[in-house]
């Protein structure tokens, strides 16, 4: 299994394979809400011209999918690093419990 390009086996730690699970979740989650907004935005602002044709919009939306990837992999805007900060707690304190309680 791949997880932003590593493979958990190479990782060694189950833990660490689920920490970069949430890293690329939260990085997928941040790109789509930005180009959701984006195309929200665009959509608000368009002029009737701008709308006319099918493959302009369809060249605007994936312009607008790439660059949302984009910020998002550089960084973002800090959604992506609030969303680990919170469930990286949780998967701690759930990791621990596991650890503390097996299932037999």
């Amino acid at each position: 299994m791949s997880v932003a390009g590593i493979h958990a086996t190479q990782v060694g730690n189950p833990f660490k394979a689920q920490e970069l699970k949430l890293q690329k979740a939260a990085a997928e989650f941040e790109a789509q809400l930005l180009s959701t907004l984006w195309k929200s935005m665009k959509n608000s602002f368009a002029e009737d011209a701008d709308s006319s044709d099918p493959a302009s919009q369809s060249l605007q939306e994936w312009g607008i999918d790439a660059i949302s990837g984009a910020i998002s992999r550089a960084g973002g805007m800090g959604i992506a690093k609030l969303i680990i900060k919170d469930l990286a707690e949780k998967l701690t304190h759930s990791e621990d419990k596991r650890i503390e309680h097996p299932k037999l």
